[in-house]
């Protein structure tokens, strides 16, 4: 997917996390969740929101136990990590979501 697109660093974490800083001064901030989108093309997706002016995305993160909907992991989120440079706003529906914050 996307062979000619740089993959993000980790350096690159602190320049997505700035796109958060509009929310903590109070000015809202709309992130399209990824839960409806068609997930055999995840990465034309992410390229279609970036193209419609989104600054984030959304990611519903539900186990099956602490809501009874089941969605993706960690492993996921990080194949499109590796797609995008998008910062990600996870919703975490999971039990114990402590246990997988370095995960997240």
């Amino acid at each position: 997917m996307g062979g000619d697109r740089q993959s993000p660093t980790r350096l690159d974490r602190a320049a997505r996390l700035d796109v958060f800083k509009a929310c903590a001064s109070g000015t809202p901030m709309i992130t399209p969740s990824l839960l409806n989108c068609d997930f055999t093309r995840v990465g034309e997706e992410l390229d279609a929101l970036k193209a419609a002016g989104a600054l984030a995305v959304h990611l519903d993160v539900m186990d099956g136990h602490f809501v009874p909907n089941l969605t993706y992991g960690a492993p996921v989120i990080a194949d499109w990590r590796r797609r995008t440079d998008f910062p990600f706003d996870a919703h975490l529906m999971i039990s114990d979501p402590a246990r997988y914050v370095d995960d997240f």
